[in-house]
């Protein structure tokens, strides 16, 4: 699968990256590929979900994700960007966190 991530910029644009995820014997790899702007569309965003995502673009860090979570866990310092429907973590798939 592989499909822009996006947050709305500070003016209004949209910016991000598109992320690859590949199905695994034992999870799901992840890791994001290039980075990506699409035009708005107003209304079409979680604003808390928008917010929590800007700051994981703005660490710089996106290149550390390995593996997109579906399992139950509490947030860590390997979970790149965490919420309670997925996780994107820097742990790879077939590693124990």
């Amino acid at each position: 699968l592989i499909l822009p991530l996006t947050v709305t910029g500070d003016e209004g644009g949209t910016e991000g990256a598109i992320i690859k995820i590949t199905r695994e014997l034992v999870g799901f790899a992840a890791s994001f590929v290039a980075q990506v702007g699409i035009f708005p569309c107003a209304g079409a965003r979680d604003a808390d979900l928008n917010e929590k995502l800007k700051e994981a673009f703005k660490r710089g860090d996106e290149k550390s994700v390995r593996s997109l979570r579906r399992d139950k866990h509490e947030a860590s310092d390997t979970c790149w960007f965490h919420n309670e429907q997925f996780c994107l973590s820097k742990i790879a798939v077939g590693t124990s966190s």
